[in-house]
């Protein structure tokens, strides 16, 4: 005879507090840029830096690294070894395209 088992969800999985970073997606996906979807995310509470982090980078791919306000990316310490480091990357992944 088959035993039930009930299986439960990974614990990162059912903690909606690990999913804070998709709330300005979800409750406004239509926010229209990439500087709105992090001020709402770091503005949400809890590890702000970590929920506009990972934001940043959903809302970077979703609007493209164009739309990030030009006053914050002139501020970044070690603006070229990032820049420089994001160009290697995406030649790699898409060596077919301007690389």
């Amino acid at each position: 005879m088959l035993q039930r088992t009930r299986i439960h969800p990974a614990p990162s999985l059912r903690a909606p507090r690990r999913l804070r970073s998709l709330r300005p997606w979800t409750a406004s996906p239509h926010s229209g840029n990439f500087r709105d979807a992090v001020l709402i995310s770091a503005n949400l509470g809890g590890n702000g830096d970590v929920v506009a982090a990972t934001c940043g980078a959903l809302a970077g791919a979703h609007y493209t690294a164009g739309t990030i306000p030009a006053s914050w990316r002139n501020s970044l310490i070690k603006k070229q070894l990032i820049e420089s480091t994001g160009d290697r990357l995406l030649a790699h992944a898409l060596p077919d395209v301007g690389g």
